[in-house]
């Protein structure tokens, strides 16, 4: 199963109109709001995109972020 390329890019909190920087600025962004390591314990994870599981973030940049 191939998913839409618009439904990466919504992954990460953007337009498919988004250049590289912006797709790697996002995926950072996202990651280090969720990575256990960069909040307090008592804090729980917030993303720009909550309804979006860590893995799918990483699976869309993994695609979105090669320039090729």
């Amino acid at each position: 199963m191939t998913a839409d390329r618009s439904d990466l890019y919504a992954d990460l909190g953007l337009t498919p109109r988004a250049t590289q920087e912006q797709i790697r600025r996002a995926y950072r962004t996202l990651v280090r709001h969720n990575h256990p390591d960069t909040r307090r314990r008592d804090e729980p994870a917030q993303s720009e995109a909550p309804d979006t599981p860590p893995q799918q973030v990483i699976s869309a940049y993994s695609l979105l972020g090669a320039p090729a």
